[in-house]
């Protein structure tokens, strides 16, 4: 592996250092991708039925994440004009915030087993 390394041509260190933000960032958001992405197909596999506030919730948050990710990778290398990603970007930031506002609403009922106390 030692040799792999040095092997490279020496002007592939500057090239990395130039482009550092860039990697940063794309790794970044390419791992939030991935988790929305898990947790989105791994939530049909966690519940029987598929209905309900929580489960709706943790879809709407999940996909929320993943659009936001993809649009914000798009704008920050602009291959889109601003104003055709705007609407969409921020619809996904509001799908993430409404998402998962309303997943820690639905689970109140686990910190709180009486229903007098949650109002």
């Amino acid at each position: 592996m030692d040799t792999i390394i040095t092997s490279l041509p020496p002007n592939v260190g500057a090239i990395l250092i130039e482009n550092i933000s860039i990697i940063q960032i794309i790794s970044m958001f390419s791992i939030g991708a991935y988790n929305a992405l898990e947790t989105g197909i791994a939530v049909f596999d966690s519940f029987k039925h598929y209905r309900g506030l929580y489960f709706w919730s943790m879809q709407v948050a999940s996909w929320g994440i993943l659009v936001h990710t993809i649009l914000a990778i798009i704008r920050f290398l602009s291959q889109s004009s601003n104003l055709a990603m705007s609407i969409p970007f921020i619809l996904g930031w509001y799908a993430i915030v409404t998402g998962q506002a309303v997943v820690l609403y639905s689970r109140l009922n686990v910190l709180a087993t009486n229903p007098v106390k949650l109002c």
